[in-house]
């Protein structure tokens, strides 16, 4: 082994720094829609506490009554039943940290509710393990209530036919009474969580902090981005929405809740009197981004309005997130009441535009002659400079120019040069179009400067898209009005973003500003058991 051994660790990192940009080329590839380091929707689900304690408690008074009346022979095919349904409980739990956790299932469960067959996959086996390996990322806040309830006591029936869209209302509990009676009680079957999955932990690494740095480029105003601001309380009389922010043609607004739900008394009054207060300190926020959008939704949680997608932002969270494509908001709300938000927006439907600047200054006479000993990059634009021996007494100005990774560029002959043969004040001199790149700046005796801007289109990226709706189909209808009502269902939908970074998006990133820490770590270990493996032999 060399006499190095201090400095062990930091030559295994400075080799897995090295190798950072070239693992970006191979697996930074492009997909079939031409965008970069793209993932793949997941979602893994697990039953309620409340339903498990429901099976637990029908499965323990099952065996007895067997046991009374169908003496042991009941008893053991009952209890027989009860162990089935109490493991195959035991183990609908997919949304796992590791793949030996997921228990694929399928039982007695099924043929009693309709649920449990197969309930855990291989799927939720793949996203396990993408999720030990750190590369995916969870969209969804926590869990997020499914479709599937059960009626405690009124009976069930499936798409019964009633008034109202029930495309999504699984179940529905039948019956002549009022919606908040006991008789109306429905338990909630299970839960689920959306993730995006990627093909490498550098994969999720970039798509995290790229899609937060296209948000914070629209909070500094780069590209053509506007700010206002929107200030509000969290209660406030009747509700509703707030003022509308037209933002470079985005129209938002937040919703505030009403003023009777910020006394216990209120909240409690609320489930009886029927009108809403939140069940979370979440702040709903609505947009829109097209020409054709009319009114926002009556309600953020129970409206739909074609157009407007709805976010729910945690109220205590005030850092920078995209909420559509071309919308970030910043802010959150505080302890007294207060919320205030500033929303920076590029323009709708269009996006921003940037031109990313590329500082260019080289010796034109130099020890080292030819081409690469000068060079700079901003992601798939690369130069170099030519270089002439010294005492040259006529020599040349030389600039090249390859579009493509780091990889591509260093071994194949996609190289062009640019004529800089006389200097270029011009600031329309476009030498590419796909990005667009110009390039101004001339030469003296000694030297040569020159400043090349690649144009890139800027867009955000949020991580999904949310909408909630709520049903209560009319049972019976008398004289026009409806006199009874199903048990209320939801529709909540986290629609994950995973796609990857087009072209435009990816020319916007800054590499050199993301921290490639955790990465280098295991790049790191597997240097060092190579290093020390081959000084072995």
């Amino acid at each position: 082994m060399p006499e190095v051994s201090d400095d062990e660790g930091a030559f295994s990192d400075a080799i897995a720094a090295a190798g950072v940009m070239d693992m970006i080329a191979a697996e930074g590839g492009l997909d079939d829609n031409m965008r970069i380091f793209s993932g793949f929707k997941r979602e893994c689900k697990a039953i309620t506490s409340d339903f498990r304690r429901m099976m637990e408690f029908n499965a323990t008074v099952g065996t007895a009554l067997a046991t009374f009346y169908g003496g042991p022979l009941g008893a053991v095919l009952a209890g027989t039943a009860a162990a089935d349904i109490l493991n195959a409980i035991e183990h609908m739990e997919c949304c796992q940290d590791d793949p030996e956790d997921v228990v694929l299932t399928s039982s007695f469960i099924s043929m009693a509710t309709g649920v449990g067959a197969d309930y855990c996959d291989l799927e939720d086996v793949e996203l396990a393990a993408a999720r030990m390996a750190k590369r995916a990322v969870q969209v969804t806040p926590g869990f997020v209530p499914t479709n599937n309830t059960l009626c405690t006591i009124a009976n069930y029936v499936y798409n019964a036919p009633a008034k109202g869209d029930m495309a999504y209302a699984k179940q529905i509990c039948s019956h002549w009474t009022r919606p908040w009676s006991l008789a109306n009680t429905q338990t909630q079957v299970d839960e689920y969580q959306r993730w995006c999955e990627f093909d490498s932990m550098l994969a999720r690494i970039i798509q995290e902090q790229g899609r937060e740095q296209l948000a914070q480029l629209a909070a500094q105003n780069a590209g053509g981005a506007e700010t206002k601001t929107a200030r509000f309380p969290f209660y406030q009389s009747s509700g509703g929405w707030t003022n509308e922010l037209n933002v470079n043609g985005n129209r938002v607004r937040f919703w505030k809740w009403k003023e009777e739900c910020s006394t216990e008394e209120g909240y409690t009054n609320s489930m009886l009197a029927g009108y809403d207060c939140p069940s979370s300190p979440d702040i709903y926020a609505a947009v829109c981004s097209e020409d054709t959008c009319g009114s926002p939704p009556d309600h953020p949680v129970y409206g739909f309005s074609p157009g407007w997608e709805t976010h729910r932002l945690a109220a205590e969270d005030h850092h920078v997130r995209a909420i559509n494509r071309y919308s970030v908001v910043e802010g959150g709300c505080f302890d007294d009441g207060s919320c205030e938000y500033d929303v920076h927006a590029w323009k709708a439907g269009a996006g921003g535009q940037m031109r990313v600047p590329i500082d260019m200054k080289w010796p034109i006479n130099f020890p080292n002659t030819g081409w690469g000993e000068f060079s700079w990059a901003h992601n798939n634009v690369h130069f170099e400079a030519y270089t002439n021996p010294l005492g040259t007494d006529s020599p040349t100005r030389g600039l090249r120019m390859c579009i493509g990774s780091s990889y591509q560029c260093r071994y194949n002959s996609g190289w062009t040069e640019v004529d800089i043969s006389n200097n270029i004040s011009d600031m329309n001199n476009y030498v590419n179009s796909t990005p667009p790149v110009t390039l101004t700046g001339g030469c003296t005796d000694s030297e040569c400067e020159f400043r090349a801007t690649v144009e890139v289109n800027l867009t955000a990226k949020p991580w999904y898209t949310y909408s909630e709706k709520k049903y209560e189909p009319c049972m019976l209808e008398v004289l026009g009005s409806c006199v009874a009502e199903a048990s209320t269902t939801y529709d909540r939908q986290y629609k994950p973003d995973c796609s990857g970074f087009t072209i435009d998006e990816f020319l916007a990133l800054d590499l050199g500003d993301m921290d490639f820490s955790e990465y280098v770590e295991t790049l790191s270990e597997k240097a060092k058991a190579e290093f020390n493996q081959t000084w072995a032999n």
